[in-house]
């Protein structure tokens, strides 16, 4: 078993690097030592090796223009027809956005890939994070900024820990990630919901004050 996860290793580091040379012919010269790699991974079921060469396949094989089809994996899969937000929109949400929208992408996130729990305890937590952006914001620019920090980081090792091996599998199997419109959608909406409430508090102390 060792012996073959020892040359899986040494043919998927050689497809890598042919794969990021990023020409044609070093695209078609890397896809036979991934699908090679990919025959010894599910040998030794090596699930978690496995998904990430999936998803270089994948990659390789949407770089040349191959069709999901085309692909000869052992286990033949349906493309998913649902999206998924990928590491960097989340980011781009909660830097652009807010807390509320990097909330929002990984409740979507979960509730795609069946994870109901994780996926409502993220929704809830979307319903009170404009209020808390707002009072830290009221309290201190610098302290809001300190907290966003966190919760980017945070957001990133959930996803990281949860939700990359399914992310990469979802590419591999033909699965497609959300566009940049539906970030752009929940950053606008994130801005939507922080303004209207930013109105209501400060109706809501004028009329306390006079």
């Amino acid at each position: 078993m060792k012996e073959k996860y020892d040359k899986a290793g040494e043919l998927f580091l050689e497809a890598k690097t042919f794969a990021k040379a990023g020409t044609a012919e070093s695209m078609r010269a890397a896809l036979p030592k991934f699908e090679q790699a990919l025959r010894l991974l599910q040998e030794i079921n090596a699930q978690r090796e496995e998904a990430i060469c999936l998803g270089w396949l994948g990659f390789v094989n949407n770089s040349l223009g191959y069709k999901q089809k085309d692909i000869n994996f052992a286990t033949p899969t349906v493309a998913p027809d649902y999206k998924l937000f990928s590491a960097v929109q989340i980011f781009e949400g909660i830097a652009v956005g807010s807390i509320f929208t990097a909330q929002i992408m990984l409740a979507s996130n979960y509730a795609k890939l069946g994870d109901e729990k994780r996926a409502k305890r993220k929704l809830l937590f979307s319903l009170v994070s404009p209020l808390l952006c707002l009072m830290l914001a009221a309290a201190s620019s610098g302290l809001y900024f300190l907290v966003t920090i966190g919760f980017f980081f945070k957001f990133y090792y959930e996803f990281k820990r949860n939700q990359k091996t399914k992310y990469i599998e979802h590419l591999a199997n033909g699965g497609a990630h959300c566009s940049d419109w539906d970030v752009i959608g929940w950053v606008i909406l994130s801005i939507i919901i922080h303004l209207t409430l930013y109105v209501i508090i400060k109706i809501l102390l004028l009329n306390a004050v006079s």
